[in-house]
């Protein structure tokens, strides 16, 4: 029992570290919510569980994310502060074309330091995985690009579709 949950925390926090930009829009209110709104971190879930990780590697991956975690929630909490501060000024009663600049400088700047960090420990967790593990979460990356692409377009044809309702 100890074991199961020991695991499934692991890659919970691998989940967190590899699709942490999908969760941190869904927290702030943007992103891709709605039906399937879980697929992202599905698909990337299903691909770990997928990977039959040693022993060896469940700890040495543990101990990566344990190093990293206190950093990983900052920055993650700093960016959903951003996206709010940013949603904030979008959609206040007075337009502010200055105030929506600066926010989304200042959103831009903690996206950076987020995606350095999370580049930086799946560098790390990839390190101690074998070559057909990697082929494994490449395919899950490839599966997970694939879905984002079908939902963006499937947004623009149905603002399009709107669109073309009411003008």
């Amino acid at each position: 029992m100890l074991v199961r949950r020991t695991v499934k925390t692991i890659l919970l926090a691998m989940v967190l570290t590899v699709a942490v930009s999908t969760a941190v829009m869904a927290e702030a209110g943007g992103g891709f919510k709605g039906s399937g709104g879980g697929d992202a971190q599905h698909i990337i879930l299903k691909a770990l569980v997928g990977l039959n990780l040693t022993d060896v590697q469940k700890t040495a991956i543990a101990n990566i994310l344990k190093g990293y975690k206190d950093t990983l929630q900052k920055d993650i909490k700093d960016v959903v502060d951003a996206k709010t501060q940013l949603f904030e000024a979008i959609h206040d009663n007075s337009y502010d074309e200055a105030k929506v600049r600066a926010l989304s400088k200042v959103l831009a700047s903690k996206e950076e330091e987020l995606a350095v960090l999370r580049a930086r420990i799946v560098g790390e967790i990839k390190a101690v995985l074998t070559t057909e593990q990697k082929a494994i979460l490449d395919q899950a990356r490839e599966d997970f690009a694939a879905m984002i692409k079908a939902r963006i377009e499937r947004i623009v044809n149905l603002i399009n579709t709107w669109i073309g309702k009411h003008s």
